[in-house]
């Protein structure tokens, strides 16, 4: 992590550079998840939301029982720009895994595009899941 703030502080190498690094430690050791997260806490750090979403997503399936990736999943999709990309990405991770976290991201995302409708049913899904998810009570009006 010392290389990524040397990123964000402009010394060190560049964005591309943190990310290749954390690719190749993702290709030394494939079957670790947590060579996925490394890559993910990367990517956002350089504000590469879509690369981070893909290794959350890779790392939850993985290892669906560790809620720390649904939290770096959130968190990318937060940061993308593309909405339509993390509501595609986010689908798909939901296939694997059905979390609170999850489907309030995906809420959020569909607030973002426009689809109250659809932030409202995973708003409410999320809720079910976890009833004091912030993110959810918030889309919904109650937080």
């Amino acid at each position: 992590m010392a290389r990524v703030a040397r990123v964000r502080n402009g010394a060190g190498g560049t964005a591309g550079d943190a990310i290749a690094a954390a690719r190749r430690a993702v290709k030394a050791d494939p079957k670790n998840s947590g060579s996925r997260t490394v890559l993910a806490e990367v990517a956002l750090a350089v504000g590469a939301g879509e690369i981070a979403l893909e290794a959350a997503g890779d790392a939850i399936r993985m290892n669906p029982r560790a809620s720390l990736y649904d939290d770096y999943a959130a968190r990318a999709a937060r940061s993308m720009s593309d909405q339509q990309a993390a509501r595609s990405l986010l689908e798909g991770i939901l296939e694997t895994k059905d979390s609170a976290v999850l489907r309030a991201a995906l809420a959020r995302v569909y607030v973002d595009l426009g689809n109250l409708d659809l932030a409202r049913q995973n708003a409410r899904r999320a809720l079910t899941l976890d009833p004091n998810n912030a993110e959810a009570r918030s889309i919904l009006g109650g937080g």
